[in-house]
């Protein structure tokens, strides 16, 4: 077989420009990572010494792979759920859904109850990974707008004031079910409650008759990342229970959270 040549003269033009938009690109990343509040294109474009439509170009095509998302609100570049995946993914060995795999387990032998673990992107909730009966009626993998779901509002108690500030104004507050929250003041009042207790609770604001427990997953810059909950029929997920339910979910999110080098709020 005949050695291939590495020389980097041998190299073609075509190549050599792809190569140079690839790391162009990853040191993009790299920027857009650094600020859990995000940047704006001329931010990044000063930051990185590029052109604003060299960036702007590089960016949609991050976006496109879900590396980075943009806030319209904010008009901000942040970072996607895809960077933090592959990130986990290298420095763990692992991944996130066998990350949360065990603490889930756990959870669902105490509670018997189903288990999931979400993240959100782009303003809407997905569910990533499940344990619990798949013949009952839950939340599953279809999108969720952030503030009709438990692990939305624990995802949102868990932001920075400022990123926080900029955030809700944007959501579009639509009602899921007669008891949704559609009001920027109800669920402000729900993520103080959540911050106080650790967890926060979708009651019957997706699915009528389906209550829910969620508590956030925090990284090592203390951002929130992902949340776990558990979802029941409000026959057995009582106020009582609920209680009890949500500092298990707490302490089984703090436990993922220290796996993954961050600490717990």
């Amino acid at each position: 077989m005949a050695e291939i040549d590495r020389d980097e003269s041998s190299i073609d033009e075509p190549k050599t420009g792809q190569v140079r938009s690839l790391l162009r690109a990853l040191r993009l990343l790299d920027t857009v990572a650094a600020r859990a509040e995000g940047m704006s294109l001329t931010e990044l474009a000063r930051a990185t010494d590029l052109s604003a439509p060299t960036v702007h170009r590089l960016l949609t095509t991050l976006e496109e792979a879900h590396y980075v998302r943009f806030d319209p609100a904010t008009r901000r570049w942040m970072v996607g759920v895809q960077a933090f995946l592959s990130g986990l993914a290298y420095a763990d060995g692992r991944g996130l859904r066998r990350l949360a795999d065990p603490p889930m387990r756990t959870l669902f032998g105490l509670c018997h109850e189903t288990v999931n673990l979400a993240v959100e992107e782009r303003g809407t909730i997905l569910y990533l990974h499940q344990l619990g009966d798949p013949g009952a009626s839950l939340p599953g993998s279809m999108p969720l707008p952030v503030h009709g779901s438990g692990v939305g509002k624990a995802l949102l108690a868990a932001k920075p004031d400022p990123v926080l500030s900029r955030t809700l104004p944007a959501l579009a507050l639509t009602r899921l079910t007669e008891k949704t929250v559609a009001d920027l003041p109800s669920l402000r009042d729900q993520i103080t409650r959540a911050r106080r207790s650790g967890y926060a609770i979708d009651d019957e604001e997706h699915l009528s008759g389906v209550r829910c427990v969620a508590a956030p997953i925090l990284d090592r810059g203390g951002r929130p990342v992902a949340a776990l909950s558990i979802s029941a029929p409000r026959e057995r997920m009582g106020d009582d229970r609920i209680t009890q339910i949500g500092m298990l979910v707490r302490q089984a999110a703090e436990k993922v959270t220290l796996q993954l080098g961050g600490r717990p709020h």
